[in-house]
């Protein structure tokens, strides 16, 4: 299930401003491909996961950094001891925990 022309028109200028990168495209089309890859139809259910990796990611759809390396936080622990923690991987994250929690409400 990529995305259309008219899909990537219409979020090029409403979620990403005017402009949207090939890097952003590629984390989409991975997205895109692993919920038709797993047989999710309700579009409703894709563009949650869309939007949780766009909030969870900072708008990138690629794998980023914690901002803040969890301080404050028991699992910010990992960071002190030099195991960088990324925000679990955009294609992961969708792929197991997003849509098993979407698949399953």
């Amino acid at each position: 299930m990529p995305g259309t022309k008219e899909f990537y028109d219409t979020i090029r200028d409403t979620v990403f401003k005017g402009h949207i990168s090939q890097s952003q495209v590629d984390g989409i089309e991975a997205i895109l491909k692993a919920a038709a890859d797993a047989g999710v139809t309700d579009q409703r259910k894709v563009a949650y996961m869309l939007g949780t990796v766009y909030h969870e990611c900072a708008g990138t759809m690629q794998p980023i950094t914690e901002f803040g390396k969890g301080k404050g936080h028991p699992y910010g622990e990992k960071f002190k001891m030099g195991g960088g923690q990324v925000t679990v991987s955009l294609i992961q994250r969708p792929i197991s925990f997003i849509m098993a929690a979407v698949l399953y409400n």
